[in-house]
């Protein structure tokens, strides 16, 4: 999340915030009994939503965590939700259900970096433990970059997450995690249904691919998203709905920006789902085209592919290309559709807004190519990274192995 929107919300969140009264105080560090039923419990569904706001996003948090107050009292009585703040008020652990109140159960002491793959890992199993249920889902919420490199010295890059370690700052320095590193530390707490990302550019064939073992679905943007995010407030009960139906997490989201009630500038949102047990799959159709696109260190004709990052800011950001959009314009008319074919048995619903927001550039970003943009990007190799590692360390993900990227020429110097 990286843009500011004016919240419309003001009569709901005087409203939510006695209800969340408890969820900024400092209390007994121990898990209250009385606190999302009682710990222990084994509920139909744990919705988990890991807030990581030490950074510039923390008015955000605050706003947000009221929403998810508010939306309580629609989820259904066998769901909780537990979230895990980390903000410039301190990092604690909330949790309600339909029946009670969102209140504090937990504060840690000192100040615990969340991007920290230790201190996730055993905040996540914690929460797992303290509050099982049959079926989880997570939403991770934060600033994001997809599978580019957490922070080089001379590239303020970030994968998932923020923590500037200063709660007086509300800046953008700080512990990043790679995405590499955010699939393993998943992997060792519990298999999700859903993973939310709200958070930007992190719907990407390389981002799913490394979460395929870990989650059923993922719900993510390739572009930016506003700084409001998602409306938790409508969005409660469909997250902790047995089973979760991730086509209206995602209308209900992108419904909130195109009807006006999340406004943000006239901008809307690019969102879509990708059904992660088709990824290999798709790697696999991928794998084929991949030496003819990029072979002999060449760049494949990217004028009229859609883009979902600003144009001209390369050093900051790749440019996010739709992977449809990409395919259409280099494979033959008979290749496309064959490949298209899988690729829409992977990406099963999206969402995508004729314009929307960015905070790179003083002008809304349009879809160019809708006819054939799918909602999900992949990387397009340019000698304008050969300094800056990313090509190497996109050699080492699982999607780069999978395609065959080593074979491009694009990783020998």
């Amino acid at each position: 999340m990286h843009l500011r929107p004016t919240h419309t919300l003001l009569p709901l969140l005087l409203f939510a915030a006695m209800l969340l009264a408890g969820c900024h105080s400092h209390c007994d560090p121990q898990p209250q009994q009385t606190a999302a039923g009682t710990p222990g419990d084994t509920l139909a569904r744990t919705v988990i939503v890991y807030v990581e706001a030490e950074n510039s996003l923390s008015d955000f948090a605050t706003a947000d965590s009221l929403e998810i107050a508010a939306g309580l009292g629609a989820m259904q009585p066998s769901a909780r939700v537990v979230a895990v703040i980390d903000d410039a008020h301190g990092t604690r652990l909330c949790a309600g259900t339909a029946g009670t109140p969102l209140q504090t159960v937990r504060t840690y002491t000192g100040n615990p970096t969340l991007t920290d793959s230790l201190t996730m890992l055993t905040i996540l199993r914690d929460i797992v433990t303290t509050y099982p249920a049959d079926n989880y889902g997570l939403v991770l919420w934060s600033h994001a970059s997809g599978w580019v490199p957490a922070r080089q010295a001379r590239l303020p890059r970030r994968s998932f997450g923020i923590d500037s370690g200063r709660r007086s700052l509300a800046d953008n320095s700080g512990t990043e995690m790679d995405i590499t590193t955010l699939a393993q530390v998943l992997a060792q707490v519990a298999h999700f249904d859903y993973i939310l990302f709200d958070a930007c550019f992190m719907q990407s064939v390389e981002v799913a691919y490394e979460l395929r073992h870990v989650a059923d679905y993922i719900i993510a943007s390739p572009a930016e998203i506003p700084g409001n995010g998602a409306p938790y407030h409508l969005l409660m009960p469909l997250l902790a709905a047995v089973p979760a139906d991730a086509a209206a997490i995602t209308d209900t989201y992108a419904d909130y920006y195109e009807t006006g009630a999340g406004v943000y500038n006239g901008g809307g949102t690019e969102l879509s789902v990708v059904a992660t047990s088709q990824m290999e799959l798709l790697a696999e159709a991928t794998r084929r085209h991949v030496a003819g696109l990029m072979g002999y260190r060449s760049t494949p004709d990217c004028s009229q592919v859609q883009m979902f990052a600003p144009y001209g800011w390369r050093t900051t950001f790749t440019e996010c290309y739709d992977a449809a959009s990409l395919m259409h314009a280099n494979l033959p008319e008979a290749d496309y559709a064959a490949w298209r074919e899988v690729l829409d048995r992977a990406v099963v619903h999206a969402r995508l807004s004729d314009k929307w927001v960015t905070g790179y550039a003083p002008w809304p970003l349009t879809l160019t190519d809708a006819a054939n943009t799918a909602g999900i990007a992949m990387f397009v190799p340019s000698e304008l990274y050969a300094s800056t590692g990313w090509l190497e360390h996109y050699g080492q993900l699982a999607w780069s192995e999978a395609v065959g990227f080593a074979s491009t020429g694009w990783l020998q110097q």
